[in-house]
C-alpha cells in the first residue's frame, strides 16, 4: 500500500516534535522500551498507513494469519499497523492524554486483549481517517 509523500513527511516530521517533547535522552529510552509508542504515535497523526486496515484487523484478531514473523520478528508494515491501533485505542477511544499516553507504562499483552475484546463487542471500531 503506497504512502504519499506527504504522509511519509508528516510521520517523520513527528519523530522530530517527539525527540523535543520529550528530550533526546528519553526519545532514545522509548524507542528501544516502546518503540511501538513511538511509530504509533507519527502513524496516528500522520493519518496513514502501509498495511491494509481490514488485513490487520482480521490477523490482530486472529480471524486471519500472515506470514509476518521472520526468525521471530515482526515485519515493520504489521508492527505499524498494530502500533497505530494500541495508540487510536487509547487517544481517540479510551481518551488518554497525550501526557499520560508517553508516561504510562502498559502491558502489551493486556492492552492488545482489551482492544481485542472491545473489537469483538463491537465498543471500538477501529478505521483510518
Amino acid at each position: 500500500m503506497p504512502r504519499s509523500l506527504s504522509s511519509v513527511l508528516l510521520h517523520e516530521a513527528l519523530h522530530h516534535y517527539e525527540k523535543e517533547k520529550l528530550g533526546v535522552v528519553r526519545f532514545f529510552i522509548k524507542m528501544r522500551t516502546e518503540n511501538w509508542k513511538i511509530e504509533g504515535f507519527c502513524e496516528y497523526h500522520s493519518a496513514s498507513s502501509s498495511f491494509p486496515t481490514d488485513k490487520g484487523l482480521r490477523i490482530f484478531s486472529g480471524e486471519d494469519s500472515y506470514d509476518f514473523v521472520t526468525t521471530n520478528e515482526i515485519k515493520p508494515e504489521y508492527f505499524y499497523f498494530v502500533s497505530r491501533l494500541r495508540t487510536d485505542y487509547l487517544l481517540n477511544f479510551k481518551k488518554v492524554s497525550e501526557r499520560d499516553y508517553w508516561s504510562t507504562k502498559y502491558d502489551e499483552d493486556q492492552l492488545d486483549e482489551e482492544i481485542r475484546q472491545a473489537l469483538k463487542e463491537k465498543r471500538y471500531t477501529f478505521t483510518m481517517q
